[in-house]
C-alpha cells in the first residue's frame, strides 16, 4: 500500500490514528496503574456504602458473640444506642444502673495530641438525661462485667484500677485508634461491608424497630429523633444518606 493511500484512509477515519496509538500503548500500561484504579474503585464503593441493614448489623453482633469478643457491649451501645466512640470508651461503671436499666453519658475518652484524655462532656439537657438499657444492652453489660473481672484476675499485680467500663487486658483505657482497627477487622471476618465506626450510628433506628422498641422509649435516645417519621414511628430501615448525612428526597 502506498503512503498516499495510508493517509487517505486516516483522513476518512479521523479516529483511526488515535485508536491505533491507544491499542499500541495499552499493552505497555504498567500493571500497577490497573491495580491503583481497582483500589480507588473499591474504596469509592466502600465509601458509598455507609449504612448497614438490620441483617448486616445482626451478622456483625453474632460474629462478636461467637468469638466472645471482650468489647461486644461497646459495639452494642454504638449500634443500638447510637453512642459515639468517645462516649462508649469513656463510659464509667458509676454511670451505669443495671437494676434500673439506664445509663448516663457524662464523660468521653479522646486523644488530643499525645494525650489520652478522659474528660467531662458538655453539659446539655441531652447529656444529663438517662438513656434506656434494653434487654440486649443489659445482657451485653453483664457479659462485659464477667470479662473484665476475668481480665483483672488474670492480670494480677499488672492490673491498673479504674472505673472505666471498657478497658484493655491490664485495665488501661482503650486506645481509640486500636478500637477502629479492631472494628475493621471484625467487619472483614463477619462478612459485612466495611464502614466507619461513626457510620454505625445510622443503623440504630432499624435495630430499634427490629427489637420492637416503643417509639416513646426510643425518643429517650437523642439521635433517634432523626429517624422518627411525622407520626412518631421509627423508620424500619433508614435510607442511605448522602455524604452530608441528609436523607435523599422522597
Amino acid at each position: 500500500m502506498t503512503l498516499f493511500k495510508v493517509f487517505a484512509q486516516v483522513l476518512r477515519a479521523p479516529n483511526a490514528l488515535e485508536s491505533g496509538f491507544a491499542s499500541l500503548f495499552r499493552g505497555c500500561r504498567p500493571e500497577s496503574a490497573d491495580l491503583e484504579e481497582r483500589r480507588i474503585a473499591d474504596h469509592t464503593a466502600e465509601r458509598q456504602h455507609t449504612v448497614w441493614t438490620v441483617d448486616e448489623a445482626r451478622r456483625f453482633l453474632e460474629h462478636l458473640r461467637a468469638i466472645d469478643d471482650p468489647l461486644y457491649a461497646a459495639y452494642v451501645f454504638i449500634l443500638v444506642l447510637g453512642l459515639r466512640r468517645g462516649e462508649v470508651l469513656g463510659l464509667a461503671w458509676d454511670c451505669v444502673e443495671l437494676g434500673g436499666e439506664q445509663l448516663w453519658i457524662s464523660r468521653q475518652l479522646t486523644r488530643v495530641g499525645g494525650w489520652l484524655l478522659h474528660r467531662e462532656t458538655t453539659k446539655t439537657e441531652d447529656s444529663t438525661a438517662s438513656l434506656p438499657l434494653f434487654g440486649l444492652c443489659v445482657s451485653a453489660l453483664r457479659h462485659r462485667q464477667r470479662v473484665q473481672e476475668e481480665a483483672r484476675k488474670a492480670a494480677g499485680d499488672k492490673w491498673k484500677p479504674s472505673d472505666l467500663t471498657f478497658t484493655t487486658r491490664t485495665g488501661t483505657p482503650i486506645e481509640p485508634r486500636n478500637f477502629n482497627r479492631a472494628f475493621e477487622n471484625h467487619c472483614r471476618h463477619a462478612g459485612v461491608p466495611r464502614i466507619r465506626v461513626h457510620d454505625t450510628r445510622h443503623t440504630w433506628a432499624s435495630l430499634l424497630a427490629a427489637l420492637d422498641i416503643h417509639p416513646r422509649v426510643a425518643m429517650r435516645i437523642p439521635p433517634a429523633f432523626a429517624d422518627l417519621d411525622d407520626h412518631g414511628r421509627l423508620h424500619p430501615d433508614p435510607k442511605p444518606r448522602d455524604p452530608q448525612g441528609t436523607r435523599p428526597a422522597e
